[in-house]
Parts: C-alpha cells; sequence; structure tokens
C-alpha cells in the first residue's frame, strides 16, 4: 500500500554538511525535467512502486538512485508508478562525487534493504516533519545513502583506479570512524597502501585542507550539531566524536570556535 502523495519543505537545517531541502511522494507517470523544481540540488529518490526508464536505464520497485544538481532529465513509468524522493544540497559532495553519468544506481542489495526500511520509518512519522529529531533522521538517511553511492564494492583500497579515489575513500573512512579516538591518517594511509607524505600532499591540494585538519573539522562540526541540538553534557558529546578526554576536546573547541562547548550549548 502506498502513501498519498505528499511533500514537506524543510525550514531549518540539522546539518551544515548536508541541508535537506524538501521529501515527499510523487506518483506521476512522466515529468520532464525530473523534479524540475530542484535542478540546483541532489535529489535521492526511492522507487515505491511500478518501473520507469530514465537515460536507457531501466529502474523497478526497490531502486534507490541519486540525480546530481543541474541534470534536466525526463522520466516515463508505467501504471501504478510511486516514488519517495530527497532533495537536498550537500557542499562535501561537491568535491566527493564525480560526476561520471546522468543517473547514479546503488547496487548494494543489503544497503538497499536498510535505506528502505529507514525510508518507511521517516515516511511513518512525517507529521512531525518539523522537528530537530526528524530532521536529523532524514540527513541521516541521505549521509547513509551518500556513503554507499561512494563506496566501491568491487575495489581493495590499494588497487583503487584513480587518485580522487583515494580522497573519496579518505572522506567515507572519516565519515564512518570520526566517533573512534582511533582513528588515524596514517591508519588509513597504511590501507591505501601509500605514503603519508605522497597523500597528505595530494589530499591538500585537491580539498584545501589537510587530512588531519580535515578530520578535526569534521568532528568539530559534527560537536556543534550535537550540542545546538543535544541534551548530552561535554563529556558525552566528547565521546561521540571521538575524544577519550573531555579537557582536551574542550581546548580543541575553543581553538576551531573561539568559544569553550559549555557557552556554545548555552548559545
Amino acid at each position: 500500500m502506498i502513501e498519498q502523495e505528499f511533500s514537506v519543505t524543510f525550514q531549518e537545517s540539522f546539518s551544515n554538511e548536508i541541508v535537506c531541502i524538501r521529501m515527499g511522494i510523487d506518483t506521476e507517470k512522466t515529468r520532464t525535467p525530473f523534479l524540475n523544481t530542484y535542478l540546483m540540488q541532489y535529489v535521492l529518490v526511492f522507487v515505491l512502486q511500478g518501473e520507469l526508464s530514465l537515460f536507457g536505464s531501466h529502474l523497478k520497485k526497490g531502486d534507490v538512485f541519486l540525480l546530481y544538481p543541474n541534470t534536466p532529465s525526463s522520466f516515463s513509468a508505467k501504471e501504478g508508478f510511486a516514488y519517495a524522493y530527497i532533495a537536498f544540497d550537500c557542499n562535501v559532495g561537491r568535491k566527493m562525487f564525480r560526476k561520471t553519468q546522468p543517473v547514479n544506481k546503488l547496487q548494494d542489495e543489503k544497503m538497499l534493504l536498510q535505506l528502505q526500511q529507514n525510508l518507511q520509518g521517516l515516511l511513518q512519522t512525517v507529521s512531525a516533519y518539523n522537528t530537530a529529531e526528524y530532521n536529523m533522521r532524514c540527513v541521516s538517511l541521505v549521509y547513509l545513502a551518500l556513503s554507499c553511492f561512494s563506496r566501491k564494492s568491487d575495489a581493495k583500497p590499494g588497487l583503487l583506479s584513480d587518485k580522487t579515489d583515494y580522497v573519496q575513500y579518505f572522506i567515507n573512512a572519516v565519515e564512518h570512524a570520526y566517533s573512534s579516538p582511533d582513528l588515524k591518517v596514517e591508519d588509513i594511509c597504511n590501507q591505501l597502501g601509500i605514503s603519508v607524505p605522497y597523500f597528505t600532499n595530494y589530499f591538500t591540494k585537491t580539498m584545501e585542507i589537510s587530512p588531519r585538519r580535515y578530520i578535526i573539522k569534521y568532528r568539530m562540526e559534527k560537536a556543534m550539531e550535537i550540542l545546538k541540538y543535544g541534551n548530552l553534557n561535554i563529556q558525552e558529546v566528547a565521546q561521540y566524536v571521538g575524544y577519550d578526554n573531555a579537557f582536551y576536546f574542550s581546548n580543541s573547541f575553543r581553538k576551531y570556535t573561539g568559544k569553550m562547548p559549555s557557552a556554545h550549548k548555552k548559545k
């Protein structure tokens, strides 16, 4: 049973890196261009029912795909077609993902199932869309989807075909392990089979920030999000973003933001 058509617009962003703009369900059988309103954003699409053809690709119920910004496209679908979508902006994504094809279809069956389950949870509680918790769940779903799209299931880290894949691999590793105190640039370089100086030089030129600074930045941005919306104390926030020592975390936070975590939380 497919839910009725609806669309909601998010008024506030939970994340500085991913900004969810709109989500909903649509049942149109044709659209030219696809989700025209959101051509300036990424669009994460879940096929809920039926089949469609898009850029020569055949997509069916259960498929999940990603449309890139500025990708005008049209589709045709069979009777009973329905899809859910999340339109979002992603500053990190513009450097993480290279647009090699108009539509990026997710292939991992296990992750497809998990994404569908998470989506159903969002759809069942859509009446609470204007809460911070709902926004957080929506952003988490997009994060999970992006991590799946950027993952190369058929390539080992040491056999990546392009140097830009090293950057993507590092960013994915940080996203998955930023809460671990054991996250180190050296360990990721060992997984990639390249030297730390070589990777640091290439990453810095590509991203305009060193790998170590990127980890700190990622953790501090996460900490600010948690302090803004959560009810955790400083020690708990520190542990959540990979710091065993709350005092060291507080000093790092002050250097990054100019304020202590407690002051940021009060504000």
